[in-house]
This record gives C-alpha cells, structure tokens and sequence, in this order.
C-alpha cells in the first residue's frame, strides 16, 4: 500500500503563509539588543552621576547659611541671601507656570518657573512684593507674606 503525501498546508482561504524570512528576523533582534544597551547606559549616567550630583547639591544647598550683609552684593555665592523682588509679570497656563520677578543689581530680572500655582503664584500681581532667597545666583524660594514656594528648579542651573 502506497501513500502519497502532497507536503503542503493550505489555509481554507488560500496559498500556505510565505516562509519566516531569518534576515528580518535578525535585524530586529539586532535592534532591540541596541535599544536595550542604550537604556542600560543611561540608567547607569543616571544612577552613577546625575543623581549623586543632584544630592550633593541638595546637601550643599542645606547646609548652606545666611549671607553676611554687604553693601556689594555678589552674582553668585555659596551662601542664603533674602532678595525683595517686584513681580513684573506671571503666566499660569497647564504647562508653563511662571513669575518674571525684578531685583536689585545683580539680579536685575529673574524668570522662576513653578510646578503648580497655588499658594503663592495665584495671589501675584503685577507690581506685588515677594521676597526671594537667592543660592549661587538661582532664586530657590519665592515668599508672599506667610507662604513660601520652592519652584522645582535644579539647585545648580545658571540664571537665565
């Protein structure tokens, strides 16, 4: 008794599915192996300089103590000193919360962004008085009266 065998699978729609084409295939892989070692080395920038470089700032920030009085006030210095601004003008849209805030020299215009608006960016007018505190240059806490804001500014970028 003899058996044939036709050696094709046929879909009830038609023609059998074309062959895996391994060329594809390998390309593909070879992308994902790239992608995947182009997040394990931004993981480790991350986890081996831009997070410790963050907390020691953080660490500076704090330990950082109020400014002997001048009558030069530096760009700059290591120190906390409390500057009283003038809000020239503020923007609350979804995605762009800011206050442009008018000093003394040498901080002549300042732009601080904020993370939310509430308490101290919603009560601001035009020409209202603020009072700034000011580390390495960046304002790092805006005060109206009893409330106190810390924008989520990096500690350490340069004043715009």
């Amino acid at each position: 008794m003899t058996t044939m065998r036709t050696g094709t699978v046929q879909g009830a729609d038609g023609p059998p599915p074309p062959p895996p084409r391994v060329g594809r295939n390998r390309l593909v892989g070879a992308a994902l192996i790239v992608l995947s070692l182009a997040a394990a080395l931004t993981c480790y920038t991350v986890f081996t300089t831009w997070l410790p470089t963050d907390r020691t700032l953080y660490r500076e920030y704090k330990a950082a103590e109020a400014c002997p009085t001048l009558t030069a006030i530096p760009r700059s210095e290591d120190c906390l000193r409390k500057v009283a601004f003038t809000v020239e003008s503020t923007r609350n849209t979804p995605k762009d919360i800011r206050a442009t805030l008018l000093g003394p020299e040498p901080f002549p215009r300042r732009v601080v962004r904020f993370g939310d608006s509430e308490p101290v960016l919603s009560g601001l007018q035009r020409g209202a008085r603020v009072t700034g505190t000011v580390w390495r240059g960046v304002v790092v806490v805006v005060a109206e009266g009893a409330y106190a804001r810390i924008p989520p500014t990096r500690l350490a970028t340069n004043p715009r």
